[in-house]
């Protein structure tokens, strides 16, 4: 991905605050004046570039596909010759993604909230299944994987194990990076993946390192 510069970077600082004040109280509770607080500006300011708070979920979810098809590039360059490798590098690097970068968090957050419309965030899941199921496809061509379901079901099933598991996070005690493995490595057991630790711990190291 290459790092906007001119109106684009100004767009971006616009989107970042807006994508941190919503992280920070949800999308219903944030305001438009709220978020131009957040840079020194008027909300008429603000708004001559968002007019509304849907206009800014339009952006954000512009974004969030530059992220998922950037991360899908970067996964399937560190594993060529293994594609069910390359899937688990693909959510461990989304899951980075969105540590260091308050857009590509709250584009996840916002598949969680109820308040956004779910016509809204269609595209933007469908584009992610779509990566994954596309990898585990040449996963059954190249590795020999048997899958206990169709792969576009099966790409269906990890990726509402890895939402539902988002959202439901805050409600675990001690939850963190070690229990985030476990829970992936159960979903491609279930979809019949042997070895899904092994294939988990070299997918996630990738990304995050040893």
């Amino acid at each position: 991905m290459t790092t906007p510069s001119g109106p684009d970077q100004t767009r971006l600082r616009l989107l970042t605050a807006a994508a941190e004040e919503m992280l920070q109280r949800g999308y219903a509770a944030a305001s438009l004046s709220a978020i131009a607080g957040r840079l020194g500006l008027t909300k008429g300011a603000f708004g001559h570039h968002f007019p509304t708070k849907q206009s800014i979920v339009v952006a954000l979810l512009e974004r969030a596909d530059e992220v998922v098809d950037d991360v899908g590039a970067q996964a399937s360059a560190l594993f060529p010759e293994s594609p069910l490798r390359a899937c688990v590098a693909f959510f461990a690097g989304l899951g980075a993604r969105g540590s260091a970068d308050p857009v590509a968090a709250v584009a996840m957050a916002l598949h969680q909230d109820l308040a956004v419309p779910a016509s809204a965030i269609m595209p933007t899941r469908a584009r992610m299944r779509a990566v994954i199921e596309a990898l585990l496809r040449q996963a059954a061509d190249r590795e020999s994987l048997f899958l206990r379901m169709a792969p576009d079901d099966a790409a269906l099933f990890l990726l509402t194990l890895t939402s539902g598991e988002l959202s439901g996070a805050r409600f675990i005690e001690g939850y963190g990076p070690e229990l985030a493995m476990q829970f992936l490595a159960a979903g491609l057991s279930g979809i019949g993946v042997e070895d899904a630790q092994g294939v988990v711990t070299d997918g996630v190291r990738a990304i995050w390192g040893a």
